[in-house]
């Protein structure tokens, strides 16, 4: 019997010494999900796959290493396998994917962002598990956009357009993010 989640089987056997044999088996893969602590049934892989352990953030200072300014992204989703559809990333920008074997394509569903400027630095990662472990990937995003207008200096009444200015963009705290 094959279930959504599980493989059910149920075999007897009867031999030539007036012996029985009665064979009950499942086979489906369980997991532990360390992101929400939570236990995970999915349906039954091969016995070499894995799984691939995917944090998202947005990398302010464009290091590609998930420091205490960076912000992650939650609820973000991922193409390349029909085992990702129903996961998204936790409050902590992470989220653990069943792997396939021989390799797979992993790339940030940016449909699923909330900034249409977020962008990732690689949105197309070739991925490899291995037989029971698990694979770390790190998917920086960077804030895409840009800034349009003319700048105009008032002297003496007069208007005109300024060049050579330096152009600051202040938070909401008065803090320099760009120039």
């Amino acid at each position: 019997y094959r279930n959504e989640m599980f493989n059910f089987s149920f075999t007897g056997q009867y031999d030539s010494e007036d012996e029985w044999l009665i064979s009950l088996g499942i086979s489906g893969t369980i997991s532990f999900d360390q992101f929400n602590n939570d236990v995970n049934f999915l349906p039954p892989r091969s016995l070499s796959s894995g799984q691939l352990a995917v944090e998202t953030f947005v990398d302010k200072n464009k290091n590609g290493i998930f420091d205490t300014q960076d912000q992650a992204i939650v609820g973000a989703s991922f193409t390349g396998n029909y085992l990702w559809k129903d996961h998204q990333t936790n409050s902590n920008g992470q989220v653990l994917l069943p792997s396939g074997t021989g390799g797979q394509v992993l790339s940030l569903d940016i449909m699923s962002l909330s900034n249409p400027y977020y962008q990732p630095v690689n949105n197309r990662i070739k991925t490899s598990s291995h037989r029971g472990g698990v694979t770390n990937i790190k998917i920086p995003v960077n804030i895409v956009n840009e800034v349009e207008g003319t700048l105009y200096y008032t002297t003496d009444g007069k208007t005109k357009p300024a060049s050579g200015v330096s152009v600051l963009l202040l938070d909401e705290t008065g803090n320099i993010q760009y120039e």
